[in-house]
């Protein structure tokens, strides 16, 4: 009797982010649904004196147990994971402790150098050794347009990218910088999110949950005074009560998170839906949602441009608030047009998978 490939995925540490968990949530049900055993390679930043000691132990208990403890539940009630690996060295064992078929890397910002050098070049599986286990890119994102790394460090990762059985990346501007600075051909793929349907992610949410009331629900990770206008002058004109979904820290108010169902159902149940956020706007296209998006060069435009220009609805993004067409909020998004195109991009998404897994 043959057994299922197991694949193993590495990504970046848990963090109380509904985009971060959903994406990891995501590919690993879709593995499951293609016939193999996902395993999550469990890889925080290594230990170094600034985050260790007793105080430090302390506050982690408290974040993850206090302030995000619903998202920490979820992560730790659904995931498949290995034991905790803390370095380089350790993390060289992980093939052989749990016999890996193959490795994936991604998706999220694994390939962003500035906000990864605590783990090396894990995120290039520089600690697969064997040529027996396939190595794997699946829509890892560089958050960039351009490459970020030292000369040393882009000799390094090409060496190791030529090394892997495919490569895949979620923006076109990806695609350019593996072909012309990585010298290695890479795929454009759906982050993993959209792998899956708003049939999956209504398994999520409590069956009891039930809108109240017509809501524009928000999801803005960078408030100011211009976004909070334009949000209130959009609920005016359409009528509706406005309902956020991301706590305004503005104050210096310590953050505590909602669950993952909450957040769901906030963007599935509303009337129309304004973020700022990569995930905030997938979730709005999942659940079929009119939306706008207000452009968040601080945390990379690259993703947002590729998915709206992939689906046909760049328009949806604003660039400048003070100077926003009216017109478009009162525009219903053709979602049979988008399905299609969506659907497209899915097959060629999972056909990726399938194919360099087996």
């Amino acid at each position: 009797m043959q057994t299922k490939k197991r694949v193993g995925v590495i990504t970046l540490p848990f963090t109380p982010n509904y985009g971060w968990l959903l994406q990891v949530y995501a590919l690993q049900r879709m593995l499951e649904k293609l016939g193999y055993e996902p395993i999550l390679i469990y890889r925080k930043w290594d230990k170094t004196k600034q985050n260790s000691g007793i105080i430090n132990a302390l506050k982690r208990w408290i974040y993850y147990h206090v302030l995000c403890r619903k998202l920490y539940i979820f992560f730790e009630k659904n995931f498949f994971k290995t034991k905790l690996y803390r370095d380089v060295e350790c993390l060289k064992s992980v093939v052989d402790d749990y016999k890996l078929d193959a490795v994936i890397v991604g998706s999220d910002q694994v390939w962003r150098f500035e906000n990864t050098r605590g783990a090396g070049y894990n995120f290039f599986l520089d600690f697969v050794v064997s040529e027996n286990v396939s190595r794997i890119a699946y829509a890892a994102s560089f958050g960039v347009d351009c490459w970020t790394g030292t000369v040393d460090e882009l000799y390094t990762v090409r060496q190791l990218l030529k090394r892997f059985k495919a490569v895949s990346v979620r923006e076109t501007t990806g695609v350019t910088l593996c072909r012309d600075v990585l010298n290695v051909k890479a795929l454009l793929v759906l982050d993993p999110t959209l792998l899956l349907t708003s049939i999956d992610y209504n398994s999520l949410i409590r069956k009891n949950s039930l809108k109240s009331q017509e809501t524009l629900s928000t999801y803005i990770l960078d408030p100011s005074v211009e976004k909070d206008k334009l949000i209130n002058n959009i609920a005016l004109k359409k009528h509706l009560c406005v309902k956020s979904l991301y706590i305004d820290n503005r104050k210096g108010k310590i953050h505590t998170y909602s669950s993952l169902q909450y957040w769901l159902s906030g963007i599935r149940d509303a009337e129309y839906v304004v973020v700022d956020s990569f995930h905030g706007m997938v979730f709005s296209i999942i659940f079929k949602k009119n939306f706008l998006v207000l452009a968040n060069k601080h945390r990379g435009l690259t993703r947002f441009e590729s998915l709206l220009m992939m689906l046909g609805l760049k328009d949806r993004l604003v660039y400048d608030i003070d100077n926003i067409d009216y017109n478009i909020i009162n525009q219903n998004i053709d979602y049979a047009k988008v399905d299609k195109l969506l659907e497209q991009q899915r097959n060629l998404s999972i056909n990726f998978l399938r194919t360099n897994i087996d």
